[in-house]
């Protein structure tokens, strides 16, 4: 579940129009891979009442998605950096993969893809990269990507 992200398969190498689409794609492109690391991320929380910043991540990306700015993106970035700036995160008692969706909303596409694969089950991560392509076709193609094929239950 931890393996290093350059052991992953870059999602632009498995689907190479990914350096093909414009500004506007990609944005659509990242908004589809953050709601993917939402999606994975949610399963593993806890029951509300045992919440200890758990839903932070989520929470802060879900923003994004409303208002999908690069300030905002990198101010979220940077929240998050922040709350891992002591060697773990702070002031919470919550792990750093909650913070997944977060690190999704900056750097290449590729390394939003890597986080949405780490943070799927093992059991769903050919799904979970098959509808990454899926997502990148549909995209080219002119239509949003869809949640339901999510492998699990959608958002």
């Amino acid at each position: 579940m931890n393996e290093p992200l350059h052991e992953i398969p870059q999602l632009s190498q498995l689907e190479p129009r990914v350096s093909t689409l414009n500004a506007e794609q990609q944005l659509q492109l990242r908004q589809a891979l953050v709601r993917q690391v939402i999606h994975y991320v949610s399963q593993r929380l806890p029951p509300e009442e045992s919440d200890d910043g758990h839903r932070y991540g989520c929470d802060q990306a879900a923003k994004w998605l409303k208002n999908p700015t690069a300030e905002l993106a990198h101010n979220l970035y940077m929240w998050a950096v922040g709350e891992c700036w002591d060697g773990g995160v702070r002031y919470s008692d919550y792990p750093e993969y909650c913070l997944s969706p977060v690190w999704a909303l900056e750097g290449e596409l590729d390394a939003a893809a890597a986080y949405a694969i780490r943070a799927a089950p093992e059991d769903d991560r050919v799904a979970a990269v098959d509808w990454q392509i899926a997502a990148v076709r549909a995209i080219v193609q002119g239509q949003a990507p869809s949640l339901e094929s999510l492998a699990v239950h959608p958002e």
